[in-house]
């Protein structure tokens, strides 16, 4: 068996005409498009940071597979994870962020493809959330003074505009999550097999809860620092309302004292 290579490109179904490989459902419809390549045009250097709307695969025999291990090497990054491997009966996906290796027969890999496509691309759309969220945390840590401590009123639309960006991101993992807690029933029994060892090596279960912990503490800094912002505000008006009804209750006393007054002199002229 020949080695082959193959880019499957990850996009919005609306975005392309070609003929997909495989479907997803998010909030719209992807498709993952299928472009086959030489191997010669493979990219060799690995990248950072490593890419989530395309996987280049290579289709190989059991016997070629120890070739393309420096491949599949992680980037020299401090963040960069190992490659991760998942074996079925005949049928082995070594995979990490862009690039895989399906090693097995011929007739045998459609299974293990659909399965490495359903993988790649929830765990791509995951990688980018968490990318973000963790960007919007290093934001909160400098955050954390101003939501206990009313400085200016430019807080409120800053803290606003985060809870959005926050609310932004649940939205988008509530729909990746259960891509990534279970196998889809659409898949064969083996690629179910196969993905359900993809999302255990990839540690997912512990990602996405450490994911929607850290998303519910930014959440609460947030939503707790706009509350107070509008306490304080309540307070500020609230507070020259107050002084306003006294201004107007004192007015009230006077001209009801000079009124008297008024009435008591009337009657003692008399």
């Amino acid at each position: 068996m020949a080695t082959i290579a193959k880019r499957f490109t990850f996009r919005e179904q609306s975005q392309t005409s070609a003929t997909p490989t495989a479907s997803f459902r998010l909030s719209t419809t992807w498709v993952a498009v299928e472009e086959q390549r030489p191997l010669d045009d493979l990219p060799r250097e690995n990248v950072w940071p490593e890419p989530t709307d395309f996987i280049d695969v290579l289709f190989v025999a059991k016997n070629e597979a120890d070739r393309w291990e420096k491949w599949l090497a992680a980037p020299d990054h401090p963040e960069a994870v190992p490659s991760i491997t998942a074996t079925v009966e005949n049928q082995t996906i070594h995979w990490r962020p862009g690039r895989a290796i399906i090693v097995g027969k011929p007739n045998a890999q459609g299974d293990a493809l659909a399965a490495l496509l359903e993988f790649a691309f929830y765990e791509g759309r995951f990688r980018e959330l968490e990318a973000a969220l963790e960007s919007r945390h290093a934001g909160a840590a400098v955050d954390v003074e101003h939501a206990y401590r009313i400085k200016n009123r430019e807080l409120e639309q800053k803290f606003g505009e985060s809870i959005e960006s926050l609310y932004s991101l649940r939205l988008v993992f509530v729909k990746i999550e259960p891509h990534l807690s279970r196998t889809p029933r659409r898949l064969s029994v083996t690629s179910r097999r196969l993905m359900a060892r993809l999302l255990r090596r990839a540690d997912l279960e512990g990602r996405l809860e450490d994911f929607n912990t850290l998303l519910e503490t930014c959440e609460d800094l947030y939503e707790g620092g706009s509350d107070r912002i509008a306490d304080y505000r309540w307070y500020r008006n609230g507070h020259r309302l107050e002084v306003g009804i006294i201004v107007l209750l004192v007015m009230e006393v006077v001209l009801m004292t000079l009124e008297l007054i008024s009435r008591y002199r009337e009657g003692g002229g008399e």
